[in-house]
């Protein structure tokens, strides 16, 4: 037998994520606004730098894999 849903529980559960959404979008914009953009750029650079150095081109651009998948999902 399924168990009945209790619709204060549920109500309550729903007004909680609502005010945690709240709260998690202030997080995030106070992590934003506190990031050390060009300390993150210099953290980065030597990954950045190396990917450049060892990447090897494709041959191809894709397309053609992506047109097969696309006619594979039409069938």
């Amino acid at each position: 037998m399924k168990p009945k849903c209790d619709n204060k529980k549920m109500r309550q559960w729903v007004r909680r994520w609502q005010q945690a959404g709240v709260e998690l979008e202030r997080v995030r914009r106070e992590e934003i606004h506190q990031a050390n953009t060009r300390q993150a750029i210099e953290n980065l650079d030597d990954a950045f730098e190396s990917a450049l150095r060892y990447h090897v081109p494709s041959s191809h651009s894709g397309f053609e894999q992506q047109q097969a998948i696309f006619h594979r999902r039409r069938s």
